[in-house]
């Protein structure tokens, strides 16, 4: 019974106290003295704050970061796009350098017969040096042709298909061709293996002279072939060892002109 009777007056006395700070509260707030409690809460407030301005900022600048390698990629992107065009303008423009060249030596050889051709593929087999290029019977090319790239003899028709040709190149073991040295106007026999046949020990041949065609096989006279980089005689030797450097570059041919006989 006791017991009730001070749960009861404790009870009571909780109330009055509430009762008592609710309105000591309110006397503060309008009497002014509610800044002391903005004061007291000022630096807790201050923290929250700070921390998140904080938050905001790291997210700010993840987002930012995020933007620009998306930008980043874009422009890479971009680059690599200007790249092809580049790239792509930078071939037209070599390969109508090519074609004005081709356009040019063959207005050179009017009363030949003049095809234009581009190289298509090699042979098989690695010690045979020659190309096949996209003209043959159809255009009415022939065995024996000349074929000329850059301005320089690079081979000849050696096999004619309906629609491709076949040519050795002047580099290749197995061609021949007559010629004649540009300065001394000697006549010479030329073989792929960068060599002259039967260079006779009067004959003058001169290192650094130009080997070029002879007309003497019905083509036009003056392509150059190669350079001649040695002339060797021993005492006693039917001949002189003359070696010769042609022009050709297999792997570099890309457009060539045919030059028949009309």
């Amino acid at each position: 019974m006791k017991k009730l009777i001070l749960d009861k007056k404790l009870k009571v006395a909780l109330l009055v106290l509430g009762s008592f700070l609710f309105l000591f509260s309110l006397i503060f707030y309008f009497k002014g003295y509610y800044k002391y409690v903005l004061d007291i809460l000022y630096p807790t407030q201050k923290a929250v704050y700070e921390t998140y301005k904080t938050t905001k900022s790291i997210f700010q600048v993840l987002t930012d970061i995020k933007t620009l390698i998306n930008q980043n990629q874009d422009l890479k992107k971009q680059l690599e796009e200007l790249k092809l065009v580049e790239d792509r303008y930078k071939t037209l423009e070599y390969e109508n350098f090519k074609l004005r060249n081709l356009l040019k030596f063959s207005k050179k050889y009017k009363k030949y017969k003049i095809t234009g051709a581009e190289v298509i593929g090699y042979p098989p087999d690695f010690f045979v040096k020659a190309v096949f290029i996209n003209v043959g019977k159809k255009e009415k090319v022939q065995i024996g042709d000349y074929v000329v790239s850059d301005g320089f003899l690079i081979g000849k028709i050696t096999e004619v298909g309906n629609f491709s040709s076949k040519v050795l190149l002047t580099n290749d073991s197995n061609f021949k061709i007559t010629a004649r040295t540009r300065k001394t106007r000697e006549i010479v026999f030329y073989n792929g293996k960068g060599e002259l046949d039967f260079v006779k020990p009067g004959q003058d041949i001169r290192v650094g002279d130009i080997i070029e065609t002879s007309g003497i096989e019905g083509y036009p006279k003056g392509i150059p072939i190669g350079k001649i980089v040695s002339v060797n005689y021993e005492e006693g030797s039917f001949f002189k060892k003359v070696k010769v450097k042609p022009f050709v570059k297999q792997f570099s041919i890309e457009y060539v002109i045919i030059i028949g006989k009309k």
